[in-house]
């Protein structure tokens, strides 16, 4: 009896295995995103040649603007001009420049200086020495007597001097009297005896309105500061000579003291 040779299994009738062949060769890896373009853009080139242009263009302005500021800054001083003893303004004296860091932008700084307080004023004097006035022009006379601390009283009398001349005085020269002593002195009325003219009240008054006043009498005014302790007296007439209601020469000059506050 002939048996029949058993049949092997071949590759492509695996019944034992029950499964496909396998594969021949390794399996892809499953697929996933891109891996990133790491190459460099056209749009990241402009940008940085735009950095680029900028950073040139600002070493060139800061190069163009300290351009011929090698030179020191000059601090600039402020010299403060006293008054000398003399009461001449001293010259302002001139600080020589002062090197400092290069900069741009002078700075000045003002000094003050706190004044000194005034000095007190002197000691008021308890007497005065009548000084020789005859023969000169009553603005003179009463000038000199002022001077020496005595105020003048004016009464005008007939003469051949000129309209104002001083032709005696009631107390001689080197007479000692008490300080700001009334002293009258006589004035020539003038050669041609001008007709009187009532002498109107200027006291209290301010210095344009007593002129007015005196010009519409056809007189003139002449005027001396007189140191005054009330504010309400300062700028007005505190005295005259001749007094009011007598008369005095066409053209004559009416003295008046003008009160000045003294604080």
């Amino acid at each position: 009896m002939t048996e029949t040779p058993p049949k092997w299994p071949t590759f492509e009738h695996d019944t034992l295995a029950g499964a496909p062949p396998p594969p021949l060769t390794d399996p892809l890896p499953p697929a996933g995103p891109p891996p990133p373009d790491r190459r460099i853009g056209a749009g990241m080139l402009l940008a940085l040649a735009a950095i680029l242009l900028v950073a040139v263009g600002l070493v060139v302005a800061w190069l163009l603007t300290h351009r011929g500021n090698d030179s020191k800054a000059t601090t600039v001083t402020t010299v403060l001009v006293t008054t000398g003893a003399a009461g001449a303004s001293s010259a302002p004296a001139t600080a020589p420049p002062t090197p400092s860091t290069p900069s741009t932008t002078v700075s000045t700084q003002a000094t003050t200086t706190a004044a000194a307080p005034p000095p007190p004023p002197p000691p008021q004097p308890k007497s005065s020495t009548m000084p020789d006035v005859q023969g000169q022009t009553e603005a003179a006379a009463v000038q000199s007597l002022w001077a020496k601390g005595i105020l003048a009283s004016l009464a005008f009398v007939p003469g051949s001097d000129t309209l104002g001349t001083v032709v005696s005085q009631a107390k001689p020269s080197g007479t000692t009297l008490p300080f700001h002593s009334h002293v009258q002195i006589n004035l020539s009325r003038g050669p041609h005896d001008n007709p009187p003219q009532n002498v109107p009240n200027v006291i209290g008054k301010r210095l344009t309105d007593a002129v007015s006043s005196i010009q519409a009498a056809h007189l003139r005014l002449i005027y001396l500061r007189y140191p005054v302790t009330s504010r309400a007296q300062a700028g007005k007439i505190v005295q005259q000579s001749p007094l009011a209601g007598n008369t005095a020469p066409g053209n004559a000059q009416v003295l008046v003291y003008l009160g000045a506050f003294k604080g």
